[in-house]
Parts: C-alpha cells; structure tokens; sequence
C-alpha cells in the first residue's frame, strides 16, 4: 500500500484502537501510547493546545515532558548544543534479512530507523540523546 493511502485509511479510522490494526496490517508497529497521540493529532479539533501556542507566538519550538521544556528537532538537523553523539548500530536478523537498529535506545524503534535514513553523521536522527514525545523528536540534552 501507498504511503498517501496508507494516511487516508489512517485518518478515516474511529478509534486508537482501528489505528493500531491498521498499522499492524501494513507492518507498522504502535504501541497503544502512539496509536492514542497518532489518533488524536490525525483528529485534532482545530484548536491548538497551550504548547503549539506558545510555539506559533514566538515561544519558540519546544516540548514538555514531565514539566521540562526540551527543543524540538528533526531528523537532518546538525547539532546544536555541543551534545552529539552516535547511536552507535547493531545489527540483528529478522526473517532472514540484515537489519540494523539503534544500540543505545529501543523506544519507537520505527521511527528512530526512519530519523536515521534521513540523517547523516552529526545530525539529529542519528544521536543517541534523540526521545520522541508521540511522533515528535526533540534533544534530550536540551532541558531547560
């Protein structure tokens, strides 16, 4: 399936639920936690929450995560803060094939793998301080 048909079959589902057997009958791996945060961003009421606010106004482009306000980044970003360092990879086989992940972290491992096809070395996707809040990356050393 298409990646556009995949996001319109994403977007027309009713719950986080139907999300999550969706993206489990394309090989897409959720945990509850990211179907809930995918379902609720794909549904979003038009309004914008305090944070998303604070970053239009000018606050600049950060997240909270257990009250501390991280900066948010993306996957070919050069580091900012001095604090780069590599997700050094390891390798494992699935099915037979060669798959190389991240050593360090193992959390939305999808999506760290995605990060990293669109990094190079000394960029955000391939760091080991890259967390994700849902589907969005920020430094981990970035704590303010």
């Amino acid at each position: 399936m298409e990646n556009k048909e995949l996001l319109q079959k994403a977007k027309e589902a009713k719950s986080a639920e139907e999300l999550m057997t969706i993206a489990k009958e394309n090989g897409v791996e959720l945990t509850e936690e990211e179907a809930s945060e995918y379902f609720a961003r794909l549904n979003v009421s038009g309004e914008l929450a305090d944070e998303e606010l604070d970053n239009v106004a000018g606050g600049g482009c950060q997240t909270s995560v257990n009250g501390e306000k991280y900066t948010v980044v993306t996957s070919g970003q050069r580091c900012f803060n001095g604090g780069y360092e590599n997700n050094i990879e390891t390798e494992f086989s699935v099915s037979g094939n060669a798959v190389k992940v991240p050593a360090y972290t193992t959390d939305h491992l999808s999506l760290r793998c995605t990060w990293s096809d669109f990094s190079s070395e000394g960029c955000c996707g391939y760091c080991r301080h890259l967390q994700f809040k849902g589907a969005t990356g920020y430094c981990g050393k970035s704590a303010k």
